[in-house]
């Protein structure tokens, strides 16, 4: 009896565990593109100008042969052999690039393909939609992002929504999107504002970086900003391509650049407001 007992536990135990296929054997690798020399993290992205790596891990083996291959669209396949190390270590491979393009990654082991990547190589541009604080800025930017082809629109009273049309509009975007607007729209309607943004972080799609700098001003009607930047902070958080410049922090610290009307600073502000947005734009 006591036999029987165990056996079944054993069977059910054996009936709880997953089947091995195709899908668990995959996991046995992992592969991805990453911008950065050190390849920790996956990139669907990058900028022309830096220096993309293939990563592969095998995970508990040492010392695992592989091939990975390269190829820009409408272009040559380029491949190398590499080893792993020890299990789990990542293996780096540089990108062969010939420009900004779409590229295509392989991992072969064996033979066979274990796994696959897309990489979009983006040149250094970006494309700036504000109001009249984006005016301000507008002299300062082009040198704070030095190598950069720096585009701007810019006008005084802009609203959120004409923003989001002139982005529809424009086609052909570059991969850094500054959308610096939100001051002169009402307070009160954060959700609209927050649909706004989604509206943008669309258009740009995971491959183009969006980055918002948060607002400062006293509020409008009783109603404060702070569901604003709430909205940018939460869209930050859920999304690798969006980014806050977090200017309300700078302002606080720096209250004397603030003019009578608690929104447009001095030159020094604008600078300075010049320089965290381009912090963060190459940071994408």
């Amino acid at each position: 009896m006591r036999r029987t007992v165990i056996a079944g536990i054993v069977a059910l135990l054996v009936a709880a565990l997953p089947a091995t296929g195709a899908g668990e054997q995959a996991k046995h690798f992992a592969a991805y593109a990453s911008c950065a020399t050190g390849g920790k993290h996956r990139a669907r992205y990058c900028f022309a100008g830096g220096h993309p790596v293939a990563v592969f891990r095998a995970y508990g083996r040492a010392r695992v042969a592989y091939r990975v291959c390269t190829r820009e669209a409408g272009g040559r396949r380029h491949c190398a052999d590499r080893r792993t190390r020890h299990p789990g270590q990542r293996s780096r491979t540089a990108i062969d690039l010939h420009g900004p393009g779409r590229y295509r990654l392989a991992w072969f082991q064996d033979g066979r393909a274990v796994d696959r990547d897309k990489l979009v190589v983006r040149r250094r541009a970006a494309f700036v939609v504000g109001d009249s604080l984006g005016q301000g800025t507008k002299p300062y930017l082009p040198r704070a992002l030095g190598g950069w082809k720096v585009d701007q629109s810019v006008s005084i009273s802009r609203h959120v929504p004409e923003g989001v049309t002139i982005l529809r509009r424009r086609g052909n975007l570059p991969g850094a999107i500054v959308f610096a607007l939100g001051t002169n729209d009402d307070p009160h309607a954060a959700s609209s504002f927050r649909s706004s943004l989604e509206a943008v972080r669309a258009i740009a799609g995971d491959t183009r970086c969006v980055v918002v700098p948060n607002i400062v001003r006293p509020p409008v009607g009783g109603a404060s900003y702070a569901g604003y930047n709430r909205a940018i902070a939460d869209l930050a958080r859920a999304h690798d391509n969006f980014r806050v410049v977090d200017w309300a922090a700078l302002v606080a610290h720096n209250r004397g650049w603030l003019g009578d009307d608690g929104v447009h600073v001095t030159a020094a502000g604008y600078q300075a407001r010049a320089r965290a947005i381009a912090k963060q734009v190459e940071r994408c």
